[in-house]
């Protein structure tokens, strides 16, 4: 099994074990430009901000941004295999209680979301194979955000955040967009 260290923050130089992986391009660390937003944004907000994970994977993200002091974290993932070492992690770390998991489909968890009025001020969208989001994803993804939001998207196609922004000019809200 593979690991990363945290390299910031309350989990500084902890383990995150992730899956062996041949392509190793499938396990992706935050960048820094997006630690760095996230860290600002959480001094700022003083622990009430709220994060969603639509494809957790290892869940690396989730213990990123609970460095950085953000405490309430859902991660969601359809693999099982990748929510076991989630787990693993949150429970070697002494997390339990503070990373919500879901083994649910991601996109029909959001409907759900939308339903039950649930939002968050910190998006990661980053699906582990191919894919193009529909309309009603997008539109999902803006009914579930609060009012200041950063959304971390990372798409092989590199969908611009313009594009989707564009198709709700109607929506008032402050939105930090990410495309890598």
């Amino acid at each position: 099994m593979n690991y990363f260290k945290i390299v910031s923050g309350v989990l500084k130089g902890k383990h995150i074990f992730v899956p062996e992986s041949k392509r190793y391009d499938q396990v992706r660390p935050l960048t820094k430009k997006e630690t760095d937003s996230i860290f600002l944004i959480a001094q700022s907000n003083s622990g009430s901000l709220k994060s969603l994970d639509l494809f957790s994977g290892s869940g690396l993200f989730n213990f990123d941004i609970y460095s950085s002091g953000i405490k309430k974290i859902h991660a969601i993932d359809i693999n099982k295999y990748a929510i076991k070492i989630t787990h693993k992690n949150i429970t070697s770390l002494h997390l339990m209680n503070k990373i919500y998991i879901s083994v649910k489909n991601s996109v029909k968890m959001l409907r759900h979301m939308c339903k039950y009025q649930h939002s968050y001020n910190i998006l990661l969208i980053d699906p582990p194979y191919d894919i193009k989001f529909r309309h009603s994803f997008w539109k999902s993804i803006i009914y579930i955000l609060d009012k200041s939001s950063i959304i971390i998207y990372r798409d092989k196609e590199q969908q611009k955040e313009k594009d989707v922004i564009d198709e709700f000019p109607h929506v008032e809200k402050d939105i930090l967009f990410f495309n890598l």
